[in-house]
This record gives structure tokens, C-alpha cells and sequence, in this order.
């Protein structure tokens, strides 16, 4: 399995016009990521300015996107993949020694150890959008370069992380930029 993982916010909170930090992403199935790669060409080339331009949530949204530019993205991401997005404010309690960080980070561990129970997972990397200031962080709290989980069967799965520029326009991470814009974009007006 590839799980894509995309950042948004400052996990410090310190952005007073943006307390918030998040992760979004998707998972699917090593075997199935050529045909999500497809289809997600295929959007952008139909509907998102073409394949081979990268593609942005934050820019898509400022472009006043056209309903049937929504409507196309909201058809491809009913798809067959699994996507999370997992949001933190300074307000969300903590225990102690938690910080902003690490408390995103257990929920994707919780949602990643999920996605193995229901598909029998054998081996698992973990692809994040490449962050100078979070690529530290995301080592710390998944234990790179490399970790072991245990699935429902209580086979060990292991598992290793990677950190991918979004200039490679890899469609799992610009996909899953876009579930994490979108889950921050409601998380502001909430």
C-alpha cells in the first residue's frame, strides 16, 4: 500500500491568522495507483488546464474554478481510494508532552494501521510532501526510516517513509494537496 501525505498550517499554531495544522492524504492499494495516477491525469487534463501542469489546491481555489471543474473533482475523488484529513487547532486538547505535531500525526498512524486491517496490507510507504521544516518532524513522529506495524492478523507489517517535492507533480501527492486544502478550507469556515 502507498498512503500520500500532505501538510497544511503551522503545527506550532503560530500563525495568528491560521491557528491550525492538519494532514491530508491518500491510500490505495500499490497495484491499483497506476489506474488513480490515470484517472487523475485524465482530470486534469479534461478539466484542470492539462496533465502535465502541476497542480495546486490553493491556486485551483483562487482561480474561481467553474461548477463543472467542482463537479469533476468531486466525481474522481468518490473514487476508489482511501482519503483522510486530520485537523488540529491550539485549542484541541492534548496530554502532556503532545504537541501539535505528534497529535496529527497518531490520528494518520490510527487511520494507517486501519487501512492495513482492511486490506490485508504486506508492505507499506508512507509518501509525504517534502516540507523543510516538517521533514524532521514527520521522521520523529513515524519513526523513519523504517517501523513496523501490526495487522488484524497480527502479522508485522513493515513499513518505510519518503518525502517527495510536489514540483514532481506525483498524482498520490497532488492528490492528496487537494484533501488537505479542502479539509482546511471547512476547518476556516467552521
Amino acid at each position: 500500500m502507498i498512503v500520500f501525505i500532505d501538510e497544511t498550517g503551522v503545527e506550532d499554531f503560530s500563525d495568528p491568522s491560521f491557528p491550525i495544522f492538519g494532514r491530508g492524504g491518500v491510500g490505495v492499494l500499490g497495484s491499483r495507483y497506476r489506474t488513480l495516477g490515470k484517472s487523475w491525469r485524465r482530470l486534469k487534463r479534461n478539466y484542470l488546464g492539462g496533465a502535465t501542469k502541476p497542480f495546486h489546491a490553493v491556486d485551483f481555489e483562487h482561480s474561481r474554478p467553474s461548477l463543472r471543474q467542482i463537479h469533476a473533482i468531486n466525481d474522481f475523488v468518490a473514487g476508489p481510494f482511501s482519503r483522510f484529513a486530520v485537523m488540529a487547532s491550539k485549542e484541541t486538547a492534548r496530554p502532556d508532552g503532545v504537541d501539535g505535531h505528534l497529535a496529527v500525526s497518531l490520528m494518520v498512524r490510527n487511520f494507517v494501521i486501519k487501512l492495513i486491517e482492511q486490506n490485508e496490507v504486506t508492505g507499506l510507504e508512507l509518501v509525504f510532501g517534502a516540507s523543510t521544516r516538517g521533514n524532521s518532524l514527520a521522521e520523529r513522529d513515524f519513526q523513519f526510516p523504517s517501523g513496523a506495524l501490526v495487522n488484524s492478523k497480527g502479522r508485522v507489517i513493515d513499513y518505510d517513509g519518503s518525502f517527495m517535492p510536489k514540483s514532481t507533480m506525483e498524482p498520490g501527492l497532488e492528490i492528496a494537496d487537494l484533501i488537505a486544502h479542502t479539509a482546511v478550507r471547512q476547518e476556516r469556515r467552521r
